[in-house]
């Protein structure tokens, strides 16, 4: 039987198992079931499967790809990261697989399936939530994942990441000790668990210095060099809610 695209996806959708047992019992790996590997295979020859170039790779797990899936390529935090770690996996002869989830779920979901099926080693994720169910999926597919900028909280896993309350009350404190005490915060879009936290740590710290909470002093951007300059300007020259005579 012929079919056009067959892929590692399809295979698995047809044998009801997840990608990782599919490429596993292609390359006759003994950790599958005899049973099952036979299965498998005898539905990759039914249609007739190839493995692309990378997926040759897989024979000795070793395709030297890291998929990489931020948020916002353009943003400038992100683009420094991904360059850093291309930097990074080019001095150690991998491949960098790059792709932009533009904070959407079903769009993250879509890049996580592209790269297994293309053998990737590993990933590199700033997932659009700390509880997104990619996380699940990611679990499931048995992909060696490191987040970034995230605290995922649905299990313990590998992330590097900033700690966001302790980097807001380091910088409010420093300003009250030098004796300023309305201080403006400019924070990013509200939905965003790093925006919560420094919301938090802004809070925490005026509290712990008994100087009240002014909700009007606090202000949300889209994470834009260009945004934020945009407010800081409005308020300058008074055309904000808080003017620069209250801070």
């Amino acid at each position: 039987m012929k079919q056009r695209n067959v892929t590692i996806k399809f295979l698995a959708q047809k044998a009801g198992v997840s990608f990782s047992t599919v490429a596993k019992a292609l390359n006759d790996d003994p950790t599958i079931n005899i049973n099952t590997r036979k299965r498998i295979q005898s539905i990759a020859k039914e249609y007739n499967y190839t493995p692309n170039i990378l997926a040759k790779g897989l024979r000795s797990r070793r395709t030297m790809a890291i998929g990489v899936i931020l948020n916002d390529l353009q943003s400038p935090f992100y683009s420094e990261i991904y360059k850093a770690i291309g930097d990074l996996l080019n001095q150690k002869g991998y491949t960098m697989f790059l792709a932009d989830s533009n904070y959407n779920v079903e769009r993250e979901r879509k890049n996580i399936l592209t790269m297994i099926s293309q053998g990737v080693e590993g990933l590199i994720i700033s997932s659009v939530s700390e509880n997104s169910s990619n996380i699940d999926l990611l679990i499931k597919e048995e992909v060696y994942t490191v987040f970034i900028d995230n605290l995922p909280t649905k299990c313990p896993l590998c992330c590097v990441y900033v700690d966001h309350e302790a980097a807001a009350s380091l910088a409010l404190s420093h300003l009250i000790n030098r004796g300023h005490t309305d201080i403006l915060l400019l924070n990013g879009p509200e939905h965003l668990p790093s925006s919560q936290r420094y919301l938090s740590g802004y809070k925490e710290t005026l509290e712990l210095h008994n100087i009240p909470f002014r909700e009007n002093l606090v202000k949300h951007n889209p994470i834009s060099i260009e945004a934020t300059a945009d407010q800081m300007g409005r308020i300058l020259k008074g055309e904000d809610s808080v003017k620069k005579d209250q801070f």
